[in-house]
């Protein structure tokens, strides 16, 4: 099980087997990033404290990288 700590995002360069770029977040750091995701129109999924965030472009994953980097949010790469 992977634990998330509030205020990070995972993110890693692998699509998944429907060619999404996927990246984890609790949902407090979701509602710290909720306007940047609403507005790229990424896909993203509530599971309990989980949120994936999906996306087909990895430009619209670096951006809201971009934008954790400002809001002091975390970000941890997985490298595949």
């Amino acid at each position: 099980m992977v634990k998330i700590g509030d205020y990070e995002i995972h993110i890693g360069r692998k699509r998944d087997p429907q060619g999404y770029y996927v990246a984890l977040m609790s949902v407090a750091t979701f509602e710290k990033l909720k306007d940047v995701i609403s507005r790229l129109g990424v896909q993203f999924e509530i599971v309990g404290n989980l949120v994936f965030i999906k996306s087909k472009s990895w430009m619209n994953i670096q951006k809201i990288v971009n934008i954790c980097h400002e809001r002091g949010i975390r970000v941890l790469e997985r490298k595949e």
